[in-house]
């Protein structure tokens, strides 16, 4: 059923214009400013946009420390980043800093990419696992999914493995 729904979000999300995706991200943005706890966060996990995600690295340009993953041999770690912090494609496609300083266990709001996100809280991303094994080890104090309206589902069954959301926001 994952795979499923992976495949049919991931057709939809193909189908956005670049001035939807836009449009899209630029109200993301505004909603994650709006979070009652957004202003206390020092640091901040993003990520770097794939396959139409919506891109709200313009947050990294405020008062916070962004942190970006990187996939190592034991899964993603995030690394705090700087306005002048080099950034290399990873074997995913996807851009991961070069350098910064590990911030695992200092990251006050981390905000989650997914393919599909069910009213229930869990995610269903790519389907490596990554993210969830990094909420395992390290559980931030917030943790927002971050989706397009399309990408809610009512419900799929949540793997042993999968880790739930503390919510998510949508546009």
């Amino acid at each position: 059923m994952k795979k499923d729904i992976r495949k049919s979000m991931l057709e939809k999300r193909q189908q956005l214009s670049k001035a939807e995706v836009l449009a899209r991200s630029a109200r993301m943005v505004d909603l994650i400013k709006a979070l009652p706890f957004f202003s206390e966060a020092k640091i901040i996990g993003l990520y770097m946009p794939v396959t139409n995600e919506l891109d709200i690295r313009e947050i990294a340009d405020l008062d916070i420390r962004p942190a970006y993953p990187k996939v190592e041999k034991d899964g993603i770690h995030f690394y705090a980043t700087t306005e002048t912090s080099r950034f290399v494609k990873s074997d995913f496609g996807i851009l991961e800093p070069v350098l910064g300083k590990r911030v695992d266990d200092d990251i006050d709001l981390l905000l989650v990419p997914a393919i599909a996100i069910s009213k229930t809280f869990y995610r269903i991303g790519f389907g490596k696992g990554y993210y969830d094994d990094f909420l395992q080890k390290h559980r931030p104090r917030h943790v927002i999914g971050i989706i397009y309206d399309f990408q809610e589902i009512d419900h799929f069954e949540p793997g042993p493995h999968d880790q739930k959301l503390d919510a998510y926001l949508k546009v």
